[in-house]
C-alpha cells in the first residue's frame, strides 16, 4: 500500500485490518450463517418448483423459467453471505489479536 492510501486508511481506523467491533462482528458472523442456510434452502426449494413458493413469482410471470432464475439469485445471494461470514470470522480474529496485544502489555501486580 502506498503512502496515500496508507493515510487513507490511517484516517478511517482502519491501518491494521481493523474495520469493526468484536461485537459488531460476531453480529454479523451470526446472520450470515443464518443467511446462508436460509437462502439455500429457499433457492433448493424454488429449483424444485415448490409449489408453495409459485405465489412468490410475479403474477404473469410464473413460469417454470422464472422460479429457475429466482432460485439462482437465492444462491448468488447465499455466495454474497458467504463472503460477508469470511469478512466477520477475520474480523474477530483481527479483534482476538488486537485484544491479546492489549492485555499483553499489562503486568499483574501482585497480592
Amino acid at each position: 500500500i502506498d503512502s496515500s492510501h496508507e493515510s487513507i486508511l490511517a484516517g478511517m481506523g482502519c491501518s491494521d485490518g481493523h474495520l469493526c467491533g468484536k461485537n459488531c462482528s460476531t453480529c454479523c458472523l451470526v446472520l450470515s450463517v443464518w443467511g446462508v442456510i436460509f437462502l439455500l434452502v429457499t433457492g433448493g426449494f424454488f429449483k424444485s418448483k415448490a409449489m408453495a413458493f409459485i405465489p412468490d413469482i410475479e403474477a404473469g410471470h410464473r413460469t417454470g423459467e422464472a422460479m429457475e432464475e429466482a432460485g439462482n439469485a437465492c444462491f448468488i445471494a447465499a455466495g454474497m453471505y458467504v463472503a460477508t461470514f469470511i469478512i466477520s470470522y477475520w474480523q474477530i480474529q483481527v479483534n482476538n489479536r488486537k485484544e491479546a496485544g492489549i492485555n499483553a502489555g499489562y503486568t499483574q501486580v501482585g497480592n
